[in-house]
C-alpha cells in the first residue's frame, strides 16, 4: 500500500504541474471529466455494495497460460471473490472472505461439499485481497487518464479509450468504455543477477459491474454454509496462488511515468 500511495502521489504532482496544458488541450479533457475515466472510479471508491466479474489470463515467462474466472464482492468493510480454472471440468471453486479480521478460505465441489481455512488477524487492506487491490488501483488508474493521453479503439464492437503507462515494475495498459473500466493489462518485468530478464503478463477483463442487489451469499462464514465443509490443515493459498501473487506485484508499483 506505501508503493501505492506513492504512486498516487506522483501522479497528483503531474496534474498539479502540467494542469494548465491538459486542461487547455480542449475537448478530450471535458470528456473526460464528464466520462467513466472519473465518474467511474468514484463510484466504486464511494460504493457500499458492489460486485463484478474478471476474466483472468495469466502468461508466465515461458508462454504457459492460464485462465481463471473471477466474481468479485464488496459489502460494507468486506470483501470476498469466488475464483476457479476457466476450463474446469469438475466443478471446483475457491472463495477468499476477508471479514472479522480473518481470511477464510473455502473450497467446494460440484457434490456442495469442500473444506474451509481460517487465518486470523488478516486486514482486509491485507496484500493478499485481490479485491481490495483491484479497487485501490481502479481509484489511481481515474488520476491517471486525466494526465495521459486516451487513444480510442473499439473493443468488443464498442467504443472504448485506451491509455499506456510504464512504471519501473513493468508496463501498463487500460480501458474505458462510457461507462466502466472494462480491460486492463498488466505486464511485470524483473531482472536476475545475471541481467536476464524475465516478464509476467496478467490481463483482466471487467464485466457485470452492480452497486445495488449485490449478492450476499459470498460472505456466509464457513460455519453457516450449507453443504458438507471440513477445516483444512493447511492455507489454500499454497494450491492457488497467481491471484495472490497479482495483488503484491500491484502493491508494489511506486511510480508511473508517460
Amino acid at each position: 500500500m506505501k508503493k501505492i500511495t506513492g504512486m498516487l502521489i506522483c501522479i497528483c504532482c503531474i496534474v498539479t504541474t502540467l494542469g494548465v496544458v491538459f486542461f487547455a488541450s480542449g475537448c478530450d479533457v471535458v470528456r473526460k471529466l464528464q466520462g467513466a475515466e472519473l465518474e467511474f472510479p468514484k463510484k466504486v471508491a464511494a460504493a457500499d455494495s458492489l460486485s463484478f466479474d474478471i476474466a483472468l489470463n495469466y502468461q508466465d515467462n515461458d508462454g504457459e497460460s492460464t485462465d481463471i474466472n473471477i466474481s468479485c464482492y464488496k459489502k460494507g468493510s468486506e470483501y470476498a471473490y469466488d475464483y476457479r480454472l476457466a476450463d474446469s471440468r469438475l466443478g471446483s471453486a475457491y472463495r477468499n472472505l476477508y471479514a472479522d479480521e480473518c481470511l477464510y478460505e473455502v473450497y467446494t465441489n460440484a457434490l456442495n461439499t469442500g473444506s474451509y481455512y481460517v487465518k486470523e488477524d488478516v486486514a482486509v487492506d491485507d496484500q493478499t485481497n485481490f479485491l481490495y487491490m483491484v479497487c485501490q488501483n481502479i481509484t489511481a488508474l481515474s488520476v491517471a487518464a486525466l494526465v495521459f493521453t486516451s487513444h480510442k479503439e473499439t473493443l468488443n464492437g464498442e467504443t472504448v479509450y485506451r491509455y499506456d503507462l510504464s512504471a519501473e515494475e513493468g508496463d501498463f495498459k487500460f480501458w474505458f468504455n462510457d461507462k466502466e473500466m472494462v480491460k486492463l493489462l498488466a505486464v511485470f518485468k524483473s531482472t536476475d543477477g545475471e541481467g536476464n530478464e524475465t516478464q509476467e503478463k496478467y490481463t483482466l477483463s471487467f464485466s457485470n459491474y452492480k452497486f445495488e442487489q449485490v449478492d450476499t451469499a459470498p460472505f456466509t462464514r464457513p460455519a453457516d454454509l450449507d453443504g458438507l465443509y471440513i477445516e483444512s490443515p493447511i492455507s489454500f493459498e499454497d494450491w492457488v496462488s497467481i491471484i495472490g501473487n497479482f495483488g503484491k506485484k500491484v502493491s508494489t508499483v511506486s511510480a508511473v511515468k508517460k
